[in-house]
């Protein structure tokens, strides 16, 4: 690794470049503060929905407001964590374990969630498009290994005990966090910030 003041490789700078190009119309992209309609009352309600996910190097979760005022629904992102898989975990080359942590993540982000906000949260719910890491949460089995077991046992603290659910990976808005994007990707921009359709159903 090279010093703060060293030059960097023209390989390093090569991948800088093109990361800088790919922030063209980032000007002209704008991320909604509202999160609660103006129409809300005291018979709204209010949900948060967790969506982790990994790829081989990166780990993200993203938490969604989801409101109910009469018979429409609105949903806005208002958390989200990403965190670089560690080198040694990459070279494991486990899918399984990797999504594990992205959950773990996802889990602890949704308890802060839980205990910073002051609206009545009625419900919540986390979402995995692992069913591996999904039956490992479910069966709480003894036979995991104990990086996996702790890995549970976190993830089931953090959410009460709720067990996660399965969102298909092409549909997981926190998929959207672990992969390289244009900005000017509006199907995949839009899954990011609003989450999915089915939850305005």
């Amino acid at each position: 690794t090279p010093d703060w003041d060293e030059e960097i490789s023209p390989e390093l700078k090569k991948e800088w470049d093109k990361a800088v190009r790919q922030l063209d119309g980032i000007e002209l992209t704008s991320i909604p503060r509202k999160r609660i309609p103006l129409n809300a009352d005291d018979d709204s309600s209010y949900e948060y929905h967790m969506f982790a996910d990994s790829s081989k190097d990166v780990a993200a979760a993203a938490v969604y407001l989801r409101v109910k005022t009469g018979e429409c629904y609105t949903v806005h992102l208002v958390a989200a964590k990403t965190s670089v898989i560690s080198a040694a975990e990459m070279a494991r080359g486990s899918m399984p374990r990797k999504e594990i942590i992205a959950l773990d993540i996802g889990a602890r982000l949704l308890r802060e969630c839980l205990d910073s906000t002051t609206l009545p949260i009625g419900n919540f719910e986390l979402w995995s498009d692992s069913q591996t890491v999904i039956q490992w949460c479910t069966e709480k089995s003894l036979a995991l290994r104990v990086f996996e077991r702790n890995r549970v046992d976190l993830i089931l603290r953090n959410s009460e005990g709720k067990l996660p659910r399965y969102v298909p990976t092409d549909v997981n808005p926190a998929d959207v966090a672990t992969r390289p994007f244009k900005i000017t990707h509006q199907t995949r921009w839009k899954l990011w910030l609003q989450g999915l359709d089915f939850l305005r159903l």
